[in-house]
């Protein structure tokens, strides 16, 4: 732990501030696909969304000073992960927030880290240890938790299995960029699959 405090002494000012930036665009993006479901689809929203995400990721991939041009086969892999990992995963998560709460959403959502553990052992044998299997048994218990909470009488939550989705698409893009994170920079993943 004094390590970390150490270390933070360390981080500028400019880091600092992205670092708060994301964690507060990312904690209220929950709310603000609520609000905003009231006034479009959740495919208008997916859309609108990453059209704002596309033509800012353009911005970073122009200015990077080393491209690298990806092969048929990389193009492809790229095309999948932007598939389930933006397309799928943000039209899923708009369409289960219409009847789950922002909070309850970005509980679920938190489980990324849990299910791309997971599909990274699947797909690249991963070892996984003890400790984190506890882990994940703490946090399947939460889940069904909030699942058995807001069942009502005879009436499933589907807008659950919607979310639970989404975050099956998350771990596939995020365990998916393992191998093109050997030959691209990491902006140049996030801008192709965008």
């Amino acid at each position: 732990m004094y390590a970390t405090i150490r270390a933070m002494k360390n981080i500028s000012t400019k880091t600092v501030l992205a670092i708060v930036i994301t964690i507060l665009s990312w904690s209220s993006s929950f709310v603000f696909i609520r609000f905003c479901l009231h006034d479009y689809s959740p495919g208008e929203l997916a859309l609108f969304r990453y059209l704002i995400v596309s033509a800012t990721m353009l911005i970073f991939y122009v200015r990077l000073k080393k491209r690298t041009k990806p092969t048929f086969r990389q193009f492809l892999q790229l095309f999948f992960l932007g598939f389930f990992g933006i397309g799928l995963y943000m039209i899923a998560l708009n369409y289960g927030e219409i009847t789950v709460t922002a909070s309850i959403t970005s509980f679920i959502i938190g489980m990324n880290p849990i299910v791309s553990m997971l599909w990274a052992m699947l797909f690249f044998s991963e070892k996984i240890a003890a400790k984190r299997w506890l882990g994940v048994g703490v946090s399947v218990i939460g889940l069904l938790t909030i699942a058995i909470a807001t069942f009502h009488h005879d009436s499933i939550n589907w807008g659950i299995g919607y979310i639970l989705f989404a975050v099956l698409c998350a771990g596939i893009y995020n365990v998916g960029q393992k191998p093109l994170l050997a030959t691209f920079h990491p902006i140049e993943v996030a801008a192709f699959s965008a």
